[in-house]
């Protein structure tokens, strides 16, 4: 019998506001039939657990592998690999993923096993609808590679109460921001100068007044002015600084609400003032991770926060598509002296939905040959991190990317990434797993990653802080999801120029924020 799930409280702007680095992923829903089960499969346990004969999986667009893009060679790959006869993938379009995924953890029809945030994760694990993998994990071989690896923090930042409903498959990662180095030339500026806000504003300042932006309006922008997860500020971390828009545990132990301090309303106000200067795109509003994308390559932003990881390079990329004549050259800056270090996220998990039935074979084998294999550190995890060989990669000599400037040849057996069928101008760069934020070392690596993703991932790597999973509580569950709608509301008509900091507030007010945010409050401290 499938167990009651509350409808999760956040509006449809926050459920389709951020991404983790990849936007792209169309309507999906794939089954493909095994034809063998031969591979590296898991092995039994002393249990003699055996591979379950179907899986139903549930994804956003982090899984590069949509219908167009080889999902069923995929698939049908991982089938052989792990000895699951049939396996079916629905993946809805990324910008709307969660409200799918509320949509059908609210039905009967729900997943297997389903890729989560950590609102989400938190969310679902206090209605008792993910199943408890902490014991399964424990006594596990995916500990022992963990282990080797010193990655079991980041599996122990996403726990519950010491309980385990989701397992990372990489380091949550998070975002830098990059700048143009021809945009610093032109105004002879370094970016290892750009260390405080004053400094940063003055960089933006010059760019806009040297008429750099092919349009006059601004210079920088973002997808929304706040993020739809944690941690929430990420896109913005100069103007949001030591700010943060929910719960925050001080030194003391104690909580209380970052959104109700000092700090939130400076930070809107530099928001606003960005705005009002013409340094910041007024879109941002409610443009998509893409239209923001499209407006840095196009060379409408000469500022951008973004992910750490192979994105670097995709940057570089698209801007060499939209300008050829142009330096595509990006510099990752390190955080500024009121930021003090980057946020890494909590990752996303991978959930094993409760059938709530008090047998656990079918969670355990699922545990077994679907959470362990991705994680394996040999021929599961690499499909899953580069795709399938001569579909998404290849060993075999050849030309990539024939025609253009980026064009480059290749001797039989060295590894390289093949074109995108949706766009052959575009090479993949990963699958879902992003080689470089591993929790398991892979044997046979080959290291495919571009020299400015790597050199984007370490300085993040010196230059961030973990982020911290809130406690669920009843008040929790209940009010934050009307509290945060509430706040993203203030937050957007204040940084637009609708409303001052003060009105904001009143508003906030009006709206019982603050006695949300106290009955949340209590409920937290209540805890310690």
């Amino acid at each position: 019998m499938k167990k009651r799930v509350l409808p999760l409280l956040l509006s449809a702007t926050m459920a389709a506001g951020l991404f983790a680095g990849c936007d792209k992923g169309g309507d999906t829903n794939t089954t493909t039939t095994a034809a063998g089960n031969s591979g590296t499969q898991a092995s039994n346990t002393a249990t003699e657990v055996t591979a379950p004969e179907s899986l139903t999986i549930m994804v956003d667009g982090t899984l590069v592998a949509t219908t167009e893009e080889g999902q069923a060679e995929f698939i049908a790959k991982l089938q052989e690999l792990t000895g699951i006869k049939t396996i079916k993938i629905v993946q809805p379009d990324h910008s709307s993923y969660y409200d799918n995924v509320s949509q059908v953890m609210a039905s009967n029809d729900r997943p297997d096993v389903i890729l989560l945030n950590s609102t989400y994760l938190q969310s679902y694990a206090g209605e008792g609808i993910l199943w408890d993998m902490t014991d399964a994990y424990a006594s596990s071989d995916l500990k022992t590679r963990h282990d080797a690896k010193n990655s079991g923090v980041y599996v122990d930042s996403v726990r519950m109460d010491g309980k385990l409903y989701g397992m990372p498959m990489q380091r949550g990662g998070g975002c830098v921001t990059y700048v143009r180095q021809s945009w610093l030339d032109a105004c002879g500026l370094k970016a290892e100068d750009i260390t405080n806000y004053a400094a940063y504003i003055d960089m933006l300042t010059q760019f806009k007044n040297k008429g750099l932006s092919t349009v006059d309006d601004y210079v920088i922008g973002a997808a929304g002015f706040i993020g739809s997860e944690a941690p929430y500020i990420n896109y913005w971390p100069e103007f949001y600084q030591d700010a943060y828009p929910t719960f925050v545990q001080q030194a003391d132990g104690t909580w209380v609400d970052g959104f109700e301090l000092d700090s939130m309303k400076a930070a809107m106000q530099r928001l606003a003032d960005g705005v009002k200067n013409g340094l910041i795109d007024i879109q941002s509003l409610d443009q998509k991770t893409s239209d923001a994308r499209t407006k840095m390559a196009s060379g409408e932003y000469g500022v951008f926060t973004y992910w750490a990881n192979h994105w670097a390079a995709n940057l570089e990329n698209n801007i060499a598509k939209a300008l050829p004549d142009e330096d595509n050259t990006l510099v990752a800056l390190e955080p500024i002296d009121e930021v003090g270090t980057y946020i890494n996220r909590l990752a996303n998990v991978w959930c094993i939905v409760d059938d709530g039935n008090n047998d656990s074979s079918r969670e355990q084998a699922i545990f077994k040959y679907f959470i362990e294999t991705m994680q394996d550190g040999d021929k599961v995890q690499f499909l899953w991190t580069y795709g399938v060989e001569d579909v998404h990669y290849s060993y075999k000599a050849g030309t990539v990317l024939a025609g253009t400037e980026k064009e480059k040849t290749y001797e039989d057996g060295t590894f390289h990434w093949l074109e995108m069928k949706s766009d052959n101008t575009k090479l993949y760069s990963k699958m879902h797993i992003t080689a470089v934020d591993a929790l398991v070392t892979l044997k046979n690596d080959p290291n495919a990653l571009a020299e400015s993703a790597v050199k984007a991932s370490q300085l993040f790597t010196a230059n961030c802080r973990n982020e911290a999973m809130i406690p669920s509580t009843d008040a929790y569950a209940e009010y934050n999801g009307s509290l945060i709608t509430i706040k993203n509301e203030i937050i957007a008509k204040v940084a637009t120029g609708e409303w001052t900091v003060d009105q904001g507030y009143e508003y906030y007010k009006e709206q019982k924020g603050d006695q949300m945010s106290k009955m949340i409050v209590d409920s937290l401290n209540a805890l310690n």
